[in-house]
């Protein structure tokens, strides 16, 4: 906190390293630092421990790992082991599965929020029209998958400037792909 100053807000992705020890002592400075969000501090197979963190935490606790598919996403709302879903489109299968996960996280109760697998251009449009679909976003979401690569698939590539990006306009995903680019990234040739 004392690096970035009091105006930034601090989200953590834990990706499930964390042992249940390791949370507790974290929540316990979570209010003093302004932390407003982990991300799935404990592994998967915690379920249980992970809802006894929600049930006494000052922040959100947002499941990534644990949400592989729609049905997680319920089983997640039900049993309150998070109180935000991190949809993301690559690990759920697509932009229909992925939006049925945010509904129902959303229906749930719960916050919702969309992530990224840093993935190339392609994806991270179909991303931002998700994230632009719904209709409340717990937190902002972090598309930024071709900030990743010096090499890009997409013949014009997402600006991010501010922190933000503009959702593409145009027919599809509003992108164009780079089929040269495509080839001389193809591991087969």
């Amino acid at each position: 906190r004392d690096a970035v100053g009091p105006d930034v807000r601090l989200l953590v992705d834990v990706n499930g390293m964390w042992s249940v020890g390791d949370a507790t002592r974290a929540l316990a400075r979570a209010e003093e630092i302004a932390l407003e969000l982990i991300e799935q501090p404990l592994p998967v197979a915690a379920a249980q421990s992970q809802r006894d963190l929600v049930a006494r935490c000052v922040v959100d606790i947002a499941a990534d790992e644990a949400v592989r598919c729609v049905a997680d996403a319920a089983s997640v709302a039900r049993e309150r082991s998070a109180t935000v879903v991190n949809v993301g489109m690559s690990k759920l299968g697509g932009p229909t599965a992925a939006l049925q996960a945010a509904q129902i996280a959303a229906g749930g109760g719960l916050g919702v929020m969309v992530g990224s697998v840093i993935e190339l251009g392609v994806a991270t449009a179909m991303g931002l029209h998700l994230a632009a679909a719904l209709p409340d976003l717990a937190y902002p979401s972090y598309l930024m998958g071709p900030l990743k690569y010096r090499e890009q698939i997409t013949t014009e590539p997402l600006a991010i400037v501010d922190a933000q990006v503009a959702v593409p306009a145009g027919p599809g995903l509003g992108i164009d792909v780079d089929e040269d680019a495509v080839h001389h990234l193809d591991a087969r040739r």
